[in-house]
């Protein structure tokens, strides 16, 4: 799976996967701490990590639609002529 664009970056998120792996070996739920990074990453990674049963799609795909729900909310205030 294509990474970050430092080594530094990619060995951090080598190393994060492999204790998502290792709770999801075990059947043990994760961390708060391991969920919040999880949901920090980049759509392009969450969609490896659910493709390849990591994690669920649910997940994968839960920030992406807040993002719509979001969008619309603004679009909506912006047509009524509202800004900030």
């Amino acid at each position: 799976m294509a990474a970050f664009e430092t080594k530094q970056a990619s060995e951090a998120l080598g190393r994060k996967l492999e204790r998502l792996v290792s709770y999801k070996a075990a059947g043990e739920p994760i961390t708060p701490e391991l969920t919040r990074w999880v949901d920090s990453l980049p759509h392009r990674i969450l969609d490896n990590l659910a493709k390849w049963e990591i994690i669920n799609t649910h997940r994968a795909e839960g920030g992406r639609h807040l993002k719509k729900c979001v969008d619309a909310w603004r679009k909506t205030l912006l047509a009524k002529g509202k800004t900030g």
